[in-house]
């Protein structure tokens, strides 16, 4: 501010002056189209600004493809960026990059710009990279006039498709990976009219959508013609990071040794790289078809080739039991026979035995023995044969499998699919040596009986009123393979479990045992007040059902439960010894309505414990508990009053309710209630209006009763209390002046006053 002298007289006057550089906006939202706040550890950005690294990302770029023209080719090379001048002045600005001074990797145009006051121009960065690896760099924007430029941080990672396996690479004697040479994916040895399958997995680790295909894995090659080999899939799209199995499937046809070399191909999804800049990866498919002169001959009733129990029982697979005859009889189910056939000139030996049968799982569970010219697997003196002898040239055996797994297991489920751990080992005599060794796919499947109980809980009656019953149902569903039967039982006291509260009473704990009481036709059985019918049956399998009804006998005030048990046969005995624990729960109510708590009844009206002290005082509207009256107090003649009375309903079941106005005193009853009757459901309550309607100037008694059907709680059943009211009419008293004259009026005597004087006398009425 500054003084103006004028004419002796000084005047102020403000001036005010703003001093700023040029500057342009750096507001993120301003600055970059495409932003992202902070995106998940495993998300691959692209061409965005992360707001938590502070950061422009171009994400991955190709490295190698052709740079010629890159600026107008390839739109993910480049950017636009938003320059505004947000200043008070024009701005020049000048672009470089603070590391990347060659442009070898990023390249602004324009390189500088000129901007009025609130004008905007988009500049564009490039960014193309020949090498592998992240750049970093900062587009540094130099504002003329400014000495703070403004710097634009990038990044962007030069990337090359690339495929890798699981296979394992080939290694020299020293351990050391030989270079240039194939992948080998090698088949074992394959007998004829077998199949086996290779999976190969192939890895995109790049950052960069990877396509790849196969050659030498085509029709010309015999791949996928219905001969030995097939392959799926031969080509495909993997995304960063992601990865694919590669299956490949060889079937012994003929006898045959095969090696069938292919390629990995693979090139970037738009396939901008040229040609001698794609790879590829060697691989080397080895396989054999042989056969030999020992077979084996399984059940010509079943496709599956090797052993199929299928599905059986767990307890089926308990060991011999003797029959009648002192015989050892095993079950048809849990064996199984295979015969050997030696088709070549000279005697073999065989022996069947587990894959190391210290740690083989199924060895636990099967025996192999040889059966005899008698049809026996032991002989003479009870001796087993044993899973091992000697075959005569075109000759041929019976082995006979036991599926024993209820005694080493202690009765639990076992399920082998397509196990291989019982190996045939066939042998020449001289030498002792093993020449052949075939594997026997076994199958079988060892299963409880499964079943399901709907509604899993158990079934709640609630409160019914003593002396009804309801009946209930639940289901026993089968979802297992085979039929079973089930019994029901009472296990309430072997359960010692006990759901009562004190407030109410269990009857189930009087009782002394839980031995149940059949019905008269046999088909049910009682258990205290729940009635069960069937308490045995069967169910078929494979989700069919069958209903149980159950009928509860509400007696009394009291809660009922028991604990049914739902033994299933052939169930598992770990599970519940006692059966499927399954409650049966219910409750005896009587019906009854609050008859003590006048705070509720009357909640419209005042209530007090005892008369009042003053016995002028009028009683309007109020209840007094001591006397059990409801006063209505004074009403005009000939007018109708009323009050509403709360019935309240506690229990758990519904009541009716029976009200009445009693005469009392030989008076006639001016008291009315319309509601003669009231249906309260549970825990519910109702509202009686009582009128009182007086004809006369006196008093009139009267007794309003509340009586619940079929009650028989003397302290709920019963509501009894009395009414009062008096008639009036309206009438008025000069209590001031108190002088009357002769006529007996009340006389408003004035003094003598002088003029002009005045003298006030207050009427009272």
């Amino acid at each position: 501010g500054g003084g103006v002298l004028m004419r002796g007289r000084e005047f102020t006057l403000p001036v005010r002056g703003t001093c700023a550089y040029p500057h342009m906006s750096q507001n993120v939202n301003n600055l970059y189209y495409k932003k992202i706040r902070a995106p998940p550890p495993s998300m691959i950005v692209r061409k965005q600004y992360v707001m938590s690294r502070e950061m422009f990302e171009f994400g991955p770029l190709l490295v190698g493809k052709d740079k010629e023209d890159y600026k107008t080719k390839y739109e993910e090379n480049r950017e636009k960026f938003r320059i505004t001048n947000n200043g008070h002045f024009d701005m020049h600005l000048d672009f470089c990059f603070r590391n990347d001074t060659d442009g070898s990797v990023f390249v602004v145009e324009p390189e500088e710009l000129d901007l009025a006051v609130d004008q905007t121009m988009d500049v564009t960065v490039f960014a193309f990279t020949e090498q592998e690896g992240e750049f970093k760099d900062q587009l540094v924007c130099n504002i003329r006039d400014n000495p703070e430029p403004v710097s634009i941080p990038l990044s962007c990672i030069g990337s090359s498709p690339t495929i890798i396996t699981d296979i394992e690479p080939p290694m020299d004697d020293e351990g050391n990976m030989i270079e240039g040479a194939p992948l080998k994916l090698e088949f074992q040895r394959l007998l004829l009219k077998r199949k086996d399958v290779r999976e190969v997995k192939l890895t995109n680790p790049s950052l960069l959508p990877t396509k790849w295909h196969l050659s030498g894995a085509g029709e010309e090659e015999e791949f996928n013609t219905g001969k030995e080999f097939s392959i799926y899939p031969t080509e495909g799209l993997l995304q960063p990071k992601q990865s694919e199995i590669l299956t490949i499937g060889f079937k012994a046809m003929e006898k045959n040794t095969f090696e069938k070399p292919m390629e990995v191909h693979w090139v970037d999804e738009a396939e901008l790289l040229p040609e001698d800049k794609r790879k590829n990866m060697s691989i080397l498919l080895t396989a054999e078809a042989y056969e030999i002169d020992f077979t084996f001959k399984f059940s010509e009733t079943s496709e599956y080739d090797g052993l199929d129990f299928r599905t059986v029982k767990v307890v089926d697979g308990r060991p011999p039991q003797e029959n009648e005859a002192g015989e050892l009889e095993v079950k048809e189910v849990t064996q199984q026979s295979l015969r050997i056939v030696n088709n070549g000139k000279y005697k073999v030996g065989y022996r069947f035995a587990f894959a190391r049968p210290k740690k083989s799982i199924a060895a636990r569970y099967f025996d192999v023995q040889t059966v005899g010219a008698d049809g026996k697997t032991v002989d003479e003196e009870g001796k087993a044969n044993g899973p091992s002898g000697e075959l005569e040239p075109e000759s041929e055996a019976e082995m006979r499998v036991f599926f024993n797994g209820y005694d080493q297991t202690g009765a639990e489920e076992v399920d082998f699919k397509d196990n291989t751990e019982l190996r045939c080992h066939v042998s020449e005599l001289l030498t002792k040596e093993d020449i052949f060794i075939t594997p026997i796919s076994i199958n079988v499947k060892s299963v409880f009986s499964k079943y399901r109980i709907l509604p899993q809980k158990g079934v709640a009656f609630g409160a019914l009123t003593y002396d009804t019953s309801r009946t209930r149902n639940f289901d026993i569903v089968n979802q297992g393979e085979f039929e079973f039967a089930f019994t029901i039982v009472c296990i309430t006291k072997a359960m010692r479990s006990r759901p009562g509260t004190a407030a109410a009473r269990v009857v189930s704990e009087l009782r002394e045992s839980d031995e149940g009481e059949p019905t008269s036709d046999g088909s049910g059985i009682k258990f205290g007040n729940f009635t069960v019918s069937p308490y045995k049956g069967t169910v078929s399998p494979n989700g069919e059902k069958t209903t149980i009804t159950v009928n509860f006998d509400a007696v009394g005030q009291a809660q009922f439960f028991e604990m049914i048990g739902i033994q299933v046969d052939d169930r598992d005995p770990s599970e519940d010894t006692l059966g499927q624990p399954y409650e049966l729960s219910g409750e005896s109510c009587v019906p009854g309505i609050v008859t003590n708590d006048f705070l509720q009844i009357f909640e419209e009206a005042a209530v007090s414990r005892k008369p009042p002290s003053d016995p002028n005082e009028i009683l309007r509207n109020i209840f007094i508990e001591e006397d059990r009256v409801f006063h209505f107090g004074p009403r005009l003649v000939g007018s109708r009053s009323e009050t509403r009375i709360k019935i309240v309903n506690p229990t758990k079941v519904p009541v009716t309710v029976n009200l009445e106005v009693l005469a009392k005193g030989g008076q006639e009853i001016k008291f009315e209630i319309l509601e003669k009757q009231l249906q309260l459901p549970m825990h519910e309550h109702r509202y009686a209006t009582v009128y009182f309607t007086p004809d006369g100037l006196q008093q009139f008694h009267a007794t309003l009763e509340a009586t619940v059907e079929n009650g028989t709680d003397e302290r709920t059943r019963h509501l009894a209390l009395d009414l009062r009211g008096e008639g009036t009419l309206p009438r008025v008293t000069i209590r001031a002046p108190t002088s009357r004259n002769e006529a007996g009026q009340a006389l408003v005597a004035f003094k003598r006053l002088l003029v002009g004087k005045h003298q006030p006398i207050q009427i009272t009425i």
